[in-house]
């Protein structure tokens, strides 16, 4: 069997309480279409915090990769995916998956993921002008906790000054997300070091 091997993040900018267990869609379409998938709580029952957060999924997927003859079968691809703080998360996991695990993630799904810790681009500025900038704001101070994070690649993938090798993206988000300028900046980042990249903006 080839049937992909998906771990898969859920949004909610690191606010515990906006995890929607249950009500994963994106999760359930793709299993709908055939993959094996795996959503995990990266929060766990501590605080999301970098890197203890990140260190977690790296794990999950790590154990994936070891195990999935299990779930799907010896050539089944494995991927990652997140959306918004999950999509951060899963842009760290695979760059170091490619740091540490070369060649045994097949792919990431990055839909309108936090990616910039600095929030200055036009489409967030934008957000803040309707008051909704406090949410990513405060997501990001929960996040990194002190400055240390701020700069990790791991921590704020748009920071990362080497993209090569990393997994092949399928990258989306929509015309009014607030996070749609950080997302198409990192698409292009990746596209600009060779990384093969598939991008959408919705309506």
């Amino acid at each position: 069997s080839t049937m992909p091997v998906v771990l898969y993040l859920a949004g909610g900018a690191f606010q515990q309480a906006e995890q929607r267990q249950g009500d994963l869609p994106v999760a359930r379409r793709l299993a709908e279409r055939g993959a094996f998938v795996m959503e995990a709580d990266y929060a766990g029952s501590a605080t999301n915090v970098f890197p203890e957060a990140m260190e977690r999924m790296f794990d999950v997927l790590a154990g994936l990769n070891g195990c999935r003859k299990k779930f799907g079968g010896a050539r089944s691809p494995l991927l990652i995916a997140g959306e918004e703080a999950g999509g951060n998360i899963a842009a760290g996991v695979a760059l170091k998956a490619r740091d540490q695990m070369p060649g045994e993630l097949s792919g990431q799904v990055l839909l309108s993921p936090m990616i910039d810790p600095m929030m200055v681009s036009g489409s967030i500025r934008r957000a803040d002008e309707i008051g909704m900038m406090g949410r990513w704001s405060d997501g990001w101070s929960r996040y990194l906790r002190a400055a240390c994070g701020l700069f990790h690649p791991y921590a704020a993938p748009c920071r990362c000054t080497r993209l090569s090798q990393v997994a092949p993206a399928l990258i989306m988000t929509a015309g009014d997300d607030p996070l749609r300028d950080e997302t198409l900046g990192y698409a292009d980042r990746l596209l600009a070091a060779g990384t093969p990249v598939t991008r959408h903006v919705l309506p």
